[in-house]
């Protein structure tokens, strides 16, 4: 812990402006998609909250604004500038996803060491549509944990 009282600073960061998704559980996705934000710009996010609170950034999420998912190329970029050149771990970095089709296994693909978190979009369903929903996403993980 350090004199702000700070033992860890967790950044979440955007890698879109706005969302093409739509999302039920988010708001995001109602003001429409822009564009994907380049390497440079989801970086400096981590750099000003640095320089905000004055304390080194510990973990990375990749869970603001858009889909990490969508915009991976500049993502990746991000992430190994965010472990080389800013020294977070990639351990300490997480990809968070609703899961589009496809691109768990490309993400997988690049081995990375970051962790995945796989967000449901199903939270208001009941709970036969949610457990059925649950198997088709386990079904569908397994076979990318088998890819990898």
């Amino acid at each position: 812990m350090d004199d702000q009282g700070l033992s860890r600073l967790t950044a979440y960061v955007s890698s879109q402006v706005g969302c093409p998704l739509r999302c039920s559980f988010c708001a995001t996705g109602k003001g429409g998609f822009s564009r994907n934000l380049q390497r440079h710009e989801i970086v400096e996010q981590v750099l000003a909250i640095e320089e905000f609170f004055k304390h080194r950034v510990s973990n990375v999420v990749f869970m603001g604004m858009g889909e990490p998912t969508l915009n991976l190329t500049a993502v990746l970029e991000a992430q190994r500038c965010l472990n080389k050149d800013v020294k977070i771990g990639q351990r300490m970095i997480t990809i968070s996803t609703v899961g589009v089709p496809n691109t768990i296994k490309k993400l997988a693909s690049h081995k990375l060491q970051s962790t995945l978190a796989v967000r449901e979009q199903k939270c208001h369903a009941s709970l036969n549509a949610l457990l059925s929903h649950l198997v088709t996403l386990i079904n569908a993980s397994t076979s990318h944990v088998q890819y990898h």
